[in-house]
């Protein structure tokens, strides 16, 4: 959901090789065109990237050189980039800058896992995080930009990481998208009708039974 007219978030999930999905969420700095012209060379970068035997940190860190060389606004991106194997729910991701992404399982609470990173954009040598998290059957890994937990009520607080962990609480059954819109309802409830200050952005990932 954009904030304006032109968003600086970006998502994208695409097979890249038979059996493996690459996913990104990522949150360029800055609003309007030049953010989403940023938006637009990044996810091309990440797709023309993220070939067959390459794994995320490496992906992280050819797509940062190319844009550190192009990038004459001054913006920068965060981002979660990950491959998961379909059939397992194994996973490995590459953490740049972002918000930490929440793992959801079938029964208990929410957990937030461990940020890391730097953003790419800004410096060629800049360093990314890595996780590897095997999903398994019912669990779910919700990942988001922070137009999420920055989105403010009329009294200008912040909807933030506990309510966004409140939101998610007892829903694990729900679908991968039902879970998206959920959390959008809720926000957006929260909000109680003030002006969106930033975009908002969801990729849930569902391990469900085969």
């Amino acid at each position: 959901d954009p904030a304006k007219e032109v968003s600086g978030d970006l998502y994208d999930f695409f097979p890249v090789e038979p059996g493996k999905i690459c996913f990104v969420v990522g949150d360029v700095s800055g609003k309007g065109v030049a953010a989403g012209l940023f938006m637009a060379v990044t996810r091309t970068l990440i797709r023309a990237t993220a070939v067959p035997g390459r794994r995320p940190l490496e992906i992280l860190q050819r797509v940062n050189a190319q844009l550190c060389a192009e990038n004459q606004a001054n913006l920068f991106v965060t981002m979660i980039l990950g491959i998961v194997e379909t059939s397992t729910g194994r996973m490995e991701y590459g953490q740049g800058g972002h918000n930490p992404p929440i793992l959801i399982p079938p029964q208990g609470e929410p957990v937030y896992e461990p940020s890391g990173g730097m953003p790419l954009g800004v410096f060629e040598d800049a360093k990314f995080g890595q996780r590897q998290l095997d999903l398994k059957t019912g669990q779910t890994l919700l990942v988001y930009t922070d137009g999420v937990t920055e989105a403010m009520n009329p009294q200008r607080e912040l909807f933030g990481e506990d309510r966004l962990k409140t939101a998610i609480q007892g829903q694990a059954a729900l679908s991968a998208e039902q879970l998206a819109q959920k959390v959008v309802a809720a926000v957006a409830k929260f909000a109680n009708g003030a002006e969106p200050s930033d975009d908002i952005t969801l990729l849930a990932i569902k391990h469900r039974a085969s």
